[in-house]
């Protein structure tokens, strides 16, 4: 089973079908909704026929555009609690000791800006850096940004205030590691990192920003 992240509202089960078959056959998929208002959480579970299809979706998919929003697409792991998840990210965050942590923030809603993200977590602490990249072409929000922290504090974010909702979507924040190389293989319609269950994804990064556009303070 493949897990996808930042998934657009729009997209559907359809839709997502359409863009995972091109990888092997697809024996389900299953997009979570809110309880109380229905509106889909932002998030997708792919079933495919066998394991190659899979990681052939994951390693294909990553990071790819599907309707305005680079999805997120990894193997799901078998779900852990609220607290499990809590209790993995204390014990490998910020193993290097420094003053300050950057973090990734996914599944952002397009209506959110540099603003109103800063103001979100200022309620935690001060916020040193806030960046939310952009499409180079169309200057569209990509659906994730990174936040800069004390470390203590960022801390208490991923901890506590990890799936608090913004925009009308349930944000995934956690520690934001250093981007690494992907593979090769084919690229389809859409695609990214995430994890199993509801384990938020966690976000790579890259220090050179100076081809990115950026609404800076």
């Amino acid at each position: 089973m493949a897990y996808v992240g930042n998934l657009p509202w729009e997209t559907t089960a359809d839709r997502l079908a359409q863009v995972m078959s091109s990888f092997g056959g697809v024996l389900s998929i299953s997009i979570p909704t809110d309880k109380h208002s229905q509106r889909p959480r932002g998030f997708a579970f792919v079933q495919f026929e066998s394991a190659d299809a899979r990681d052939a979706a994951v390693a294909g998919m990553d990071q790819t555009d599907v309707d305005g929003r680079n999805l997120n697409v990894s193997v799901a792991q078998p779900q852990k609690t609220r607290e499990e998840r809590a209790a993995q990210a204390a014990s490998d965050f910020n193993k290097n000791g420094d003053w300050k942590v950057k973090m990734y923030v996914g599944n952002l809603s397009f209506d959110t800006d540099h603003d109103s993200l800063k103001a979100h977590f200022e309620q935690y602490g001060e916020v040193i850096d806030c960046f939310i990249p952009t499409d180079f072409e169309t200057g569209r929000i990509k659906g994730f940004a990174f936040i800069e922290m004390a470390a203590d504090e960022a801390k208490v974010v991923c901890q506590e205030h990890n799936e608090a909702e913004l925009d009308g979507r349930t944000i995934r924040i956690n520690e934001a590691q250093p981007k690494r190389e992907r593979g090769g293989g084919g690229r389809g319609g859409g695609g990214g990192r995430g994890g199993g269950g509801e384990r938020p994804q966690r976000g790579g990064y890259n220090n050179n920003r100076n081809n990115r556009n950026t609404d800076r303070y």
